[in-house]
């Protein structure tokens, strides 16, 4: 009996294990531009949402914020586009 309990105990530590692998590397690398007003004319900073899971800002952030590229990540990083592979 006790036997069965470790095998399901150690099943169900590994299906953890994994999941919390696989969620933890974000899908898509993207990139934000920030305006200094609603007319979005005058850029005045940037950030990125790194395929690592690191937000990285630069300049200043406002509320007036734009979506500027989304590139799938690989096991490498962001993936070239149309190639595949990641950046080295």
């Amino acid at each position: 009996m006790k036997t069965k309990k470790k095998i399901a105990f150690a099943a169900t530590l590994a299906t953890l294990l994994i999941a919390a692998a696989a969620y933890a590397r974000p899908m898509y690398s993207i990139t934000y531009s920030y305006y200094s007003d609603p007319s979005y004319s005058d850029h005045v900073g940037g950030a990125e949402f790194t395929c690592s899971g690191r937000m990285i800002y630069w300049g200043e952030q406002t509320p007036y914020r734009l979506e500027d590229m989304q590139m799938p990540c690989s096991s490498t990083g962001p993936e070239l586009p149309g190639t595949g592979h990641g950046y080295p």
